[in-house]
Parts: C-alpha cells; structure tokens; sequence
C-alpha cells in the first residue's frame, strides 16, 4: 500500500480498507496510512500551485498575444485604407503570426486547464480517503453517555 503512495498509483477506499484488515485493524497500520496519504496530499497540493502558476503565466502570453494580434490587424487595415499595400501586407504577415501563436497559446492553455483540474480532482479524493480512515470523534453526548453508564 505503502508502495502505491509512493508511485503515486490511484487508491481506492476500498483497498485501503482491505489493506487494513489485512493488518487486524491495528490502529498503528491507520495513523501510519493515514500520514502518508497527509504527505500525499501535500505533494498533490503543491503540484496544483505549480500547474496553477503555469495557468496564470499561459493566460498572460495569450491575452499578450491576441493584444499584438488586434493592434496588427489594426494596421493592416489603415495601411490598405491609405494605400499602402507594402506596408499592409508586413503587418498582415505579423497578424497571421500573432493568430498562430494564439492558437498554439489556446491548446496549452487548455491542457494546463486539464492538468488543473486532475489536481483538483486528485486533492479532492486524497482528502476523503483521509477522511475515510481518520477515526469519528465521539460527540459530547455519547462521551457523556459513556461515563453515566
């Protein structure tokens, strides 16, 4: 089980459970699950700030880039209104660059965004197996029960 945390596999709940009766339900075997999927999910944590900082950086060179892409565009058009066909065709070549590297900019952004959201998704599962094998507090009623009895 140990391994799998480690080669980072996908765990299930069930699994886990199994591995623990494996073990007898020994309360050890758990707290030690229990602070590796911790440390899991702090790795799993700072993946996503990394994926999300790349997100923001892709979103920056796109929004420069469909800027750039606008202002040639612009150009073209007064250069071709003014009769400047020399200068529109220069500044229609760098609108289509401009456009290409739009393009390239929107697939990597949209798998960034992929990225992102198996992050999210892998945070989210690694914090309910957490949930899953950390032991339920006794509430005040039952403990109060508990020592009347």
């Amino acid at each position: 089980m140990i391994e799998a945390l480690q080669n980072g596999e996908r765990i299930t709940l069930m699994r886990l459970r199994e591995t623990l009766s494996a073990e007898g339900g020994d309360s050890t075997a758990q707290r030690l699950m229990i602070i590796r999927l911790e440390g899991a999910l702090s790795a799993a944590r700072s993946i996503a700030s990394s994926r999300l900082s790349d997100r923001a950086l892709w979103q920056r060179r796109l929004a420069d880039a469909l800027h750039r892409q606008s202002k040639w565009d612009e150009k073209a058009k007064l250069a071709y209104a003014k009769g400047r066909e020399d200068l529109g065709a220069g500044a229609t070549r760098e609108k289509n660059q401009a456009s290409a590297e739009v393009a390239i900019l929107e697939v990597e952004a949209d798998l960034i965004n992929e990225l992102v959201r198996n992050s999210e998704d892998e945070i989210a599962h690694i914090q309910l197996l957490i949930r899953e094998l950390r032991p339920l507090p006794m509430s005040r009623f039952h403990t109060s029960q508990a020592l009347d009895h």
